[in-house]
């Protein structure tokens, strides 16, 4: 069946005449100036006339002053050169779409960051002393992406930014110290953003508090405040769904049936390399894996690693000992070559403890250190044929290649050198690949193909989600009256089954209040007045959409799930297992397998993709002999 997603590849179509009728757009070249010397000037430019907006590429850059006053007379005077309709439609779509956001920048909630000339900004959370803005782009094949950036407390004026109705803006004085930001490189997990919420469970997983919402407000905005001069639209792809072939319930069965085979006859050691006593963590851990592997399995624990057994380390995160100036006991274990070793930080013993998904993939990840020592396969449901080798290409500090690579006659695995031959091949589709993320290289006989990691990826129905928010968006109060003139009917006529006449009676007519709802108030107010304050309380909370638990809302996320692909253009994308929770963490960028010689080698890598032992309880996004060669390359040669 074939179907077809949104991708984040933008079409636009600019009438020129339309965007000159309001404003002068004036261009200046930068190839003579540096990047100093450029700041200074473009400086001078904003304080003299006051552009309303600009957006460059590198080579010259692009402004916008407003009809009237003496723009033109100033634009003499720094030898920018006016653009008519003949020169503008010269212009890339690209840097007018970023002159467009830069404009956008004046008339709504985003806002720019200075030096900055490339992105738009919009603050998704303001609550904290590290605040979270997702970054709108544009690059120059129309891809737009939607980067979190995060903006920390500073005392210093220079380069800090001030919040000012829900946006951040230029500091020009220090008001107040405590209100300063800069924009940072925080590296946390709390940097991050979800692509997509899914579910109303709580405000973590609300659409409005996601990437998506983003861009679904950002398409609206901009159609809005330029509707006589742009229309913009997401690219669609057409796309298959990859046949699996075996259900999901069935694959964890499997996976922890081979786990047990794999670690129930030999043993399982705890060690604790922390200086915290996890006493009863470790012995709760030992219950749980013996729940799951079974009790005759041999499970000790010390403070160190014994080479005989399946090691489970605990160390402290990384931050812990650069901030405390200590070594870290994870570099020691790992010089340790005949020990099996899997390490995991304190916060995952915790939750190890009460998620078999955590512990199963712990020991998971055992069994595969253990099949690259004895280099024979265990885990595998699919048979790489002999008649493949997958090469992976590293990509060194210095932006050069190795290349590494895994073959198998079977259940055996080999780790291999490349002959000449090969090697020259590699070096010559890295060359092909270009600046594109070069991420697997296979030969099958006389077909060679190599994958590519793309910019693009895919969307949900983006227009079906926007309808279903302004739906919802809707006054909910004159619905809510509706509830309490049937509910005092009733109540004066009847004084039993109170409950169960509302609910027939609403069934009755429409209305947009879940029954969710309803049974709250219903079982919070013990009588009348009771029921009709927490109604009330209820009716001023924001209702948002389920696309996770409406059947008729399920449509818009159905391309993002399981393993879709396009035989024309070859590409391909890996999208989640149909048990999505409660919101989608990340997007799946959508790849692409090029042919170096013979036929295109899509078909032979989609069943590759199918296994469930890589991921934690999803898809791999790459051919599975991958990851035994990246673990290979981790525990023997980095």
């Amino acid at each position: 069946m074939v179907d077809s997603t949104m991708t984040n590849k933008l079409n636009v179509k600019i009438n020129y005449n339309k965007l000159l009728e309001r404003y002068y757009i004036y261009k200046i070249q930068n190839s003579s100036k540096n990047a100093k010397e450029y700041q200074s000037f473009y400086a001078s430019i904003r304080d003299n006339i006051k552009p309303l907006a600009h957006a460059t590429d590198g080579k010259y850059t692009l402004i916008v002053l407003a009809k009237g006053g003496l723009a033109k007379e100033y634009a003499n005077k720094y030898e920018m050169t006016e653009l008519h309709f003949a020169e503008i439609q010269k212009e890339k779509e690209y840097i007018l779409l970023r002159l467009l956001n830069s404009l956008l920048a004046k008339e709504s909630g985003y806002f720019e960051v200075e030096n900055d000339p490339y992105g738009l900004y919009y603050l998704v959370d303001a609550k904290s002393s590290i605040l979270l803005a997702i970054n709108i782009s544009i690059d120059k094949e129309m891809f737009l992406s939607l980067n979190v950036t995060t903006f920390t407390k500073t005392k210093n004026l220079k380069d800090a930014y001030r919040i000012h109705e829900n946006k951040l803006v230029k500091a020009l004085e220090k008001q107040d110290e405590k209100q300063l930001y800069k924009k940072g490189n925080y590296n946390s997990r709390k940097s991050s953003y979800r692509f997509l919420g899914l579910m109303k469970n709580s405000n973590r997983d609300l659409i409005q508090n996601s990437k998506v919402y983003v861009l679904i407000q950002y398409l609206k905005e901009i159609q809005r405040c330029f509707k006589e001069i742009i229309e913009i639209n997401l690219s669609t792809m057409s796309i298959k769904l990859y046949d699996s072939g075996s259900d999901e319930k069935a694959r964890k069965e499997e996976l922890q049936e081979q786990i047990k085979l794999a670690i129930g006859s030999q043993s399982v050691h705890i060690a604790n390399y922390t200086d915290s006593d996890l006493t009863k963590e470790i012995e709760d851990l030992k219950r749980h894996i013996e729940n799951y592997i079974g009790d005759s399995l041999q499970i000790s624990s010390s403070d160190k690693v014994q080479n005989s057994a399946y090691n489970l380390t605990i160390t402290h995160d990384e931050d812990y000992y650069k901030k405390n100036k200590l070594d870290d006991p994870y570099i020691a274990i790992h010089k340790d070559e005949n020990a099996i070793v899997q390490n995991f930080t304190v916060d995952v013993l915790k939750k190890a403890i009460k998620s078999t998904s955590i512990l199963q993939a712990l020991l998971k990840e055992l069994v595969i250190k253990k099949e690259i020592m004895d280099k024979k396969l265990i885990l595998p449901y699919h048979q790489f044929s002999d008649k493949i080798t997958v090469i992976y290409p590293y990509k060194t500090k210095d932006k050069r290649y190795e290349f590494y690579k895994v073959i198998t006659d079977g259940r055996d695995i080999y780790f291999v050198e490349l002959s000449d031959m090969e090697h020259h091949i590699c070096s010559e589709i890295a060359f092909y690949a270009g600046n594109r993320d070069l991420e697997v290289i296979i030969f099958s006989g006389e077909d060679i193909g190599y994958i590519v990691k793309t910019k693009e990826f895919p969307l949900p129905k983006i227009q079906e989600i926007q309808q279903l928010i302004e739906e919802y968006n809707k006054p909910k109060y004159l619905h809510y009256k509706k509830v309490l003139e049937i509910w005092d009917s009733i109540y004066k006529n009847e004084k039993k089954n109170l409950r169960e006449r509302l609910l027939e009676e609403l069934g009755k007519i429409k209305h947009p209040i879940s029954g969710e709802v309803l049974l709250t108030a219903l079982r919070l107010g013990k009588d009348n007045n009771k029921f009709k304050i927490e109604l009330e309380k209820l009716s001023n909370k924001k209702l948002v959409v389920s696309l996770k638990g409406k059947k008729e809302n399920r449509h818009c996320i159905e391309s993002l799930i399981g393993i879709r692909y396009s035989d024309i253009k070859f590409k391909y994308y890996v999208g989640r297992l149909d048990n999505v929770s409660e919101s989608i963490e990340k997007s799946s960028p959508i790849r692409e397998v090029c042919t170096y010689r013979g036929k295109n080698i899509l078909n032979m890598i989609l069943p590759m993709l199918n296994e469930y032992f890589v991921k934690n309880g999803d898809f791999t996004v790459l051919p599975y002999p991958i990851k035994y060669i990246k673990e290979y390359y981790r525990e023997n040669i980095q």
